[in-house]
């Protein structure tokens, strides 16, 4: 990592404003007001914490063996960080659950935290694989609900092949799956993210809006597969539809029952739709990016991430600053990453006075508070903290190319 990241550790201390408990109680209403906004700065400081743990781990992984005396180490502190991220979401889905904000939630992480207790329940003949998508798949529904769906539909398959067999969770954006999907019973919901859970069972009967390919005659076990799948079916259904989503189930003989969920997608956290696009990480840019955070660290790692897929990168710590070596440059200026929370001017309308100067400018916004209310048109993208290198890179370079898309060339992004 460095001397350039170790010397700054002391800067940016997390600063917590101390809380008289002796309040009159007479102005609870005000205090509870102030406690929030404390909670939402401590907040926010944490994931910063977070992000800055996840980066280093993950640029001194890359550089060393897994027979290292300092691997296990290593793996050990991303282990806790993964672990105080999950403490973050809670008290985030606590805080929205108590104040009735609408709720969102990544299917991957939700997948992805869940997977070790499916893999517990499951019996040692019973294969699990789980493909999850290589964006994010934020959908509109609560975390409650979403483990609701997808922990009855894990355990029934479980149930149902106890014996033996395979389970797949696949998750997946239909906006990219429409041509590769023809088999499907019910239309595919434009902009939705999809859940599937695949097992190898086949349940000889019919099911609500499902495809059912029967090869033989029903024996007494697939009759109570199929009794178990159907009231599986009926009771996921009916959550999928409480949430604006859809069903669809198709059973054959060769391949087993596959169940399609389709949830409605939250528009202020998904990438656009671009054509060709290359998911690969190890594809270098080249492009110019303004980037504008307050802490000194977050700022630093970012930027160390850019700059080793070969974008070059102009840094500010507030938004006056940001506009003024935007300014100063004489080159083009192809995006804007931003913190949601700066000193002065937000980062919202730092992008609304950048587009004036660079009109189209693609934008990421950054916060380590979830930001459901974002109204955000096609050319941005939004990333809660603490967010993967990955999934920075791959923001950065789907919102680049779907720039250069709609302008239908490789120019510069900006008119200057």
């Amino acid at each position: 990592m460095g001397e350039s990241f170790a010397k700054n550790d002391l800067r940016n201390p997390l600063t917590v404003p101390a809380v008289d408990p002796s309040a009159d109680v007479q102005q609870s209403e005000h205090s509870t007001g102030e406690l929030l906004s404390l909670a939402s700065r401590i907040f926010h400081d944490v994931n910063n914490r977070l992000l800055v743990i996840q980066f280093a781990c993950a640029k001194l992984l890359r550089g060393l063996s897994s027979d290292d005396l300092n691997y296990s180490t290593l793996l050990a502190i991303e282990e806790a960080r993964q672990q105080a991220t999950e403490l973050t979401h809670q008290f985030r889905d606590a805080q929205k659950a108590k104040f009735g904000k609408t709720q969102i939630t990544d299917l991957n992480e939700l997948v992805h935290r869940w997977e070790p207790l499916i893999m517990g329940v499951a019996r040692e003949n019973v294969i699990i694989e789980v493909d999850l998508s290589s964006k994010p798949a934020i959908v509109k529904v609560c975390h409650e609900t979403l483990e609701r769906i997808l922990l009855h539909l894990c355990l029934s398959s479980l149930a149902i092949i106890a014996d033996g067999g395979w389970l797949n969770i696949h998750t997946s954006h239909t906006d990219c799956e429409r041509a590769a999907t023809p088999d499907l019973p019910v239309p595919i919901p434009a902009g939705s993210v999809r859940l599937s859970i695949s097992d190898t069972s086949c349940a000889e009967a019919e099911l609500t809006g499902s495809r059912v390919i029967p090869s033989h005659e029903p024996s007494l076990t697939g009759v109570k597969n199929a009794s178990l799948r159907r009231s599986t079916f009926e009771a996921v259904q009916n959550i999928v539809r409480d949430s604006g989503g859809q069903i669809s189930v198709t059973t054959s003989a060769d391949t087993g029952t596959r169940i399609d969920v389709f949830l409605p997608k939250h528009p202020a956290i998904d990438l656009p739709s671009a054509p060709e696009f290359d998911h690969r990480q190890d594809v270098p840019g080249s492009e110019t990016i303004l980037l504008v955070d307050d802490d000194t660290r977050v700022r630093k790692f970012i930027k160390c991430s850019l700059e080793s897929h070969g974008y070059r990168v102009i840094e500010a710590d507030d938004g006056r600053s940001a506009m003024s070596k935007a300014a100063e440059h004489s080159d083009s200026l192809h995006l804007l990453v931003t913190d949601l929370r700066l000193g002065g001017i937000s980062g919202r309308e730092l992008a609304d006075r950048m587009r004036l100067d660079y009109p189209g400018l693609p934008v990421i916004f950054m916060s380590g508070l979830a930001s459901a209310d974002l109204d955000l048109d096609a050319s941005c993208t939004f990333l809660e903290k603490p967010f993967k290198p990955a999934e920075l890179i791959t923001a950065v370079r789907f919102l680049l190319h779907a720039r250069r898309c709609a302008v239908g060339s490789h120019l510069p992004l900006n008119n200057n």
